[in-house]
């Protein structure tokens, strides 16, 4: 089978200093893609216009090797005007790398006639060892119009370090007499993307694993891949289809309103792009090295070469790489043979699609498609967390369905058997319901043998998150008001009451402690909570901090004699799956209970009432949500059990004020992104309404 030698793009820091950590990602995409040969600082790419740095340049090479895990073989143009020069740059890396291969050019500046180009060569190669691989790069428009022509070849083709030829010409002639000098010693690629289906075609088949091509376009897609594949088969009309393909790649990625460096500042940009989660910098930063390459996108450019991207991933026409943190990053190979001896796993049958990564507080989540199923993957990949490697739903679904419960017998046994266990699964039986809906635990692991993190895999909960839902009506808002809005609230107040009824004989610090003799008072808990903020508050210089504080010493009676039950401790919009039905809305399901734990009812009130009031301007749906938990909790929401949500609304809102300096500390290691829900002005506001008594829901 042919060959694809993917000239790699280079990525720089601002000083011009290489980027490894974007190459390294930058290469194994290349892999991933179908490349089968790396082409480092190649004249296509930006490698003509590099200083000659030798460390830098033993590091790139050594990320390479790292990136790729030594699978494919990596080339390395070597550019100069002199014999001695060239020599001398292969030697020294020669003597740090066994299996490198080298990419000669010609001359950068010096004009040289057939004769004299020949003698160049012919000199360099004499001068390094037989045991030493070369390579030599035609491209006349790069190197002062020097052209490597077929008497060339034939003439160094007996020395036998010269191992095959790279042509980045337009010329056919030349292919049809390059082509008669391969055989098993020499090698034959084209680079030149317009020819590609014209060139694999000259080919005879029985040469065909001496020859390849040479795609800068390989940096982003899998198309070659493709087109050599028909081009192996014999399928004329699906190679000329795939030359058409690259094409239109080429007018969709390429920044074409700029001829020298479009294609690395479109191909750049789309890279940045489709890894911009795993990328700490800006969209904007290029780094090209040429100043005269340089042009800032502009927002049309970005926003096709963006849609661009998003088409072919959906075209399965760029393979992704996946990652659990932005250390960790993974094939779709390597996660089918991580996941391979899941018996749960295995009847799923084949992968379809995979989307994600999203990042949640605790988890880095994805969604994966198989043939008979859908299912949410959730990896504990959270440093902050204090129960990192319990899976929560394993010790709260049976609670959910009444399989275990405070005065079940051998409550505490059967506690602490779950809590040893760590794999297994807990499906809900059409027997025994869960009292809220929520996603089959399919399956989880917490012994860390397969993956460096404890995971779970739950069923796909079919609808949308609710805070998703209503932005479809940010320029309507009567129809947020509308009855069945209304119903739905009330369902979700019911949902929240059902989950509250299941009750506890104390308090605990942690749900690990369920179970033990580690009980302790609900004010004990939540005042160190409350100190503990108030303290980074006065540090962050938090405004009305004085009166902040004055206003939980004169409420601290209601943290006292509190009836402890279970609870979400994260009950908002974007935990709630919603299914749209023609005449209703449906509760699909309720997610994410990363955070729940043993407290008091009101808390669970305070993220949602602050959303509805704030984010919806819609307090008749703080009603519905009360009208709905009343019907289960029957009792009424009065102005005592309001008291208490505003009081933890204060905790939370400061907390979220604290979480905001963060983002002014650049040393913090988690940067907490605050949504247009919960900014600053609004908090503020809020605490202030509540201190001065002003607010009546």
């Amino acid at each position: 089978m042919s060959q694809i030698i993917c000239p790699a793009l280079t990525f720089f820091n601002e000083d011009y200093s290489f980027n490894f950590k974007i190459n390294s990602i930058l290469f194994r995409h290349i892999m991933l893609n179908g490349a089968n040969g790396l082409y480092l600082l190649s004249p296509i790419g930006e490698g003509l216009y590099i200083e000659d740095k030798l460390d830098e340049k033993v590091q790139l090479i050594n990320t390479a090797y790292e990136s790729t895990r030594n699978r494919i073989p990596i080339f390395i143009a070597i550019y100069g005007n002199e014999v001695e020069k060239v020599v001398n740059q292969v030697d020294n890396l020669s003597k740090k790398f066994d299996n490198l291969n080298y990419v000669l050019t010609p001359p950068l500046s010096k004009k040289m006639g057939e004769d004299s180009l020949k003698n160049y060569f012919r000199d360099i190669l004499k001068a390094l060892s037989e045991k030493i691989t070369i390579y030599i790069h035609n491209n006349p428009t790069k190197f002062s119009g020097n052209e490597v022509n077929p008497n060339i070849l034939k003439e160094l083709k007996n020395i036998l370090n010269f191992k095959g030829f790279i042509d980045s010409s337009d010329k056919i002639h030349n292919y049809q007499a390059n082509i008669k000098l391969l055989d098993e010693n020499f090698s034959f690629f084209c680079s030149k993307q317009s020819r590609f289906s014209t060139f694999t075609q000259m080919v005879p088949q029985e040469l065909n694993s001496y020859t390849g091509i040479v795609p800068i376009i390989n940096n982003l897609v899998n198309l070659p891949q493709k087109l050599l594949n028909a081009s192996t088969e014999g399928d004329i009309l699906k190679l000329h289809e795939l030359q058409e393909e690259i094409k239109d790649v080429k007018v969709k990625i390429y920044d074409n309103k700029v001829e020298e460096g479009k294609q690395q500042r479109g191909l750049k940009y789309a890279i940045k792009y489709l890894y911009k989660d795993l990328i700490s910098e800006s969209l904007e930063n290029q780094n090209i090295t040429l100043l005269t390459q340089q042009r800032e996108l502009d927002s049309i450019t970005k926003e096709r070469i963006e849609a661009s991207v998003n088409y072919l991933l959906n075209q399965k026409l760029i393979y992704q790489l996946y990652y659990l943190t932005k250390e960790e990053i993974y094939q779709l190979d390597e996660i089918v043979n991580f996941f391979s001896n899941v018996p749960v796993l295995k009847e799923q049958g084949k992968i379809k699609k995979i989307i994600g990564p999203f990042d949640g507080k605790h988890n880095t989540i994805y969604r994966v498609n198989f043939e008979n199923s859908n299912l949410i993957f959730r990896f504990k990949t959270s440093k902050t967390d204090n129960s990192e490697i319990l899976i929560k739903e394993k010790l709260l679904f049976p609670f959910l369905d009444g399989s275990l419960y405070l005065f079940s017998t051998k409550f505490k046994e059967k506690v602490n058997k779950i809590k040893e266990s760590k794999e297994g699964s807990y499906i809900f039986s059409k027997k025994n319901p869960p009292i809220i809906p929520v996603a089959n635990l399919v399956y989880y692991d917490e012994s860390k043998t397969i993956i460096p993190y404890a995971y779970s895999v739950q069923n796909y909960l079919e609808g949308n998150p609710l805070n998703s839902i209503f932005e479809d009506f940010n320029e309507e808002p009567r129809k947020k008001s509308s009855p069945k809005f209304v119903i739905l609230f009330e369902n979700l107040g019911e949902s929240l009451g059902r989950l509250h009824e299941i009750k506890f004989d104390g308090f605990y610090e942690d749900i690990t402690d369920i179970g033990s003799e580690s009980k302790t008072e609900w004010n004990e808990i939540f005042k160190s909570r409350i100190d503990q903020e108030l303290k980074l508050a006065k540090k962050n210089e938090v405004e009305m901090i004085s009166e902040i504080e004055n206003f939980f010493t004169n409420n601290e009676s209601i943290l006292e004699n509190k009836e402890p039950v279970l609870i979400h401790k994260d009950y908002q919009a974007k935990n709630l799956i919603i299914q749209e039905k023609p005449s209703s809305y449906k509760v699909s399901g309720i997610i994410d209970f990363d955070e729940w734990q043993v407290g008091v009812r009101a808390l669970d009130f305070v993220k949602m009432r602050y959303w509805l009031k704030y984010h919806l301007n819609q307090t008749n749906l703080i009603d519905a949500l009360y009208n709905g938990y009343q019907k289960v909790y029957q009792k009424k929401i009065d102005h005592n059990f309001t008291k208490n949500i505003k009081f933890y609304t204060v905790y939370w809102c400061l907390k979220k004020l604290n979480e905001a300096s963060k983002i002014q500390d650049k040393n913090e290691e988690t940067v907490v992104q605050l949504t247009d829900e919960v900014n600053p002005f609004n908090l503020k506001k809020e605490i202030k309404e509540i201190i001065n008594e002003k607010t009546e829901n």
